[in-house]
């Protein structure tokens, strides 16, 4: 059972509005105040996981999107400077960008 912390604002497949700083979970029933996920949701990087179940599903999520050209800017920085009055905290689980044996890669922070 994976519970998530938002650190961007997202748009969950069901509709609903997900702004950092909320609790998603597939635990059912869904605790009072945490956003429902589907049991086997893979995680977008908008979110750090918050239990073993959700760091093995973002683990093999992977970093997708990170190869993108703004890979070397760590993902805790799309939780700073937010537009809402709703402060959000670092994530305390997230991907590094690495480099081994001169070939470059990620790994799961945290």
């Amino acid at each position: 059972m994976a519970k998530f912390r938002a650190i961007a604002d997202l748009y969950l497949a069901s509709g609903h509005y997900v702004q950092s700083g909320d609790i998603l979970s597939d635990v059912i029933p869904t605790p009072v105040g945490f956003i429902p996920i589907p049991t086997g949701w893979i995680p977008p990087l908008g979110v750090e996981p918050l239990d073993p179940d959700a760091i093995q599903a973002f683990s093999n999520a992977g970093p997708t999107g990170m190869n993108s050209a703004d890979h070397g800017i760590p993902n805790t920085v799309m939780n700073g400077n937010r537009w809402s009055d709703r402060p959000v905290a670092a994530p305390s689980v997230y991907w590094k960008q690495t480099t081994a044996k001169g070939s470059g890669g990620w790994t799961l922070i945290g």
